[in-house]
């Protein structure tokens, strides 16, 4: 789908199409000198768009990233996780992770389109269980 410039404005005007963001402001936000490359697939259109260009990190990429340094933080601020029996632990994240695995395969197989905030929720959804068990697991393998 071809994004235009509605009639009423004019080829210099500040608001730019989905794809003048994606040749311009992309390259510049997102140069192949950058580390973010490797922590994320930078696709333009499933990234948050701020000041009119968009971020260096997609929308999922960046719910996991918040929600994996929330869930490293949850237990500490809460130590009674560190009391949850293992089997509970990992049935909690892997319920937390169904709603990422869903939205990417269906997406993937074309099912349906994503949007980005449903794809920073559940990428926040899963990293912060995924940062809970993470800590939950370097507790009892450093102190138990």
């Amino acid at each position: 789908m071809k994004n235009t410039i509605p009639n009423n404005q004019s080829e210099n005007s500040k608001f730019k199409t989905t794809s003048e963001i994606d040749k311009n402001s992309h390259k510049l936000a997102v140069n192949n000198k950058s580390w973010t490359k490797y922590i994320c697939h930078q696709r333009p259109e499933r990234c948050f768009i701020i000041n009119g260009k968009p971020m260096p990190l997609c929308a999922r990429c960046i719910g996991v990233y918040s929600g994996l340094t929330v869930g490293l933080v949850i237990p500490i601020i809460i130590p009674i996780i560190y009391s949850i029996d293992v089997n509970i632990l990992f049935f909690i994240l892997i319920i937390s992770l169904t709603p990422l695995a869903l939205d990417g395969v269906t997406q993937l197989i074309k099912i349906r389109e994503s949007n980005n905030y449903l794809r920073f929720f559940t990428g926040f959804l899963a990293g912060m269980f995924l940062g809970i068990v993470f800590n939950w697991l370097t507790y009892h393998a450093l102190f138990l």
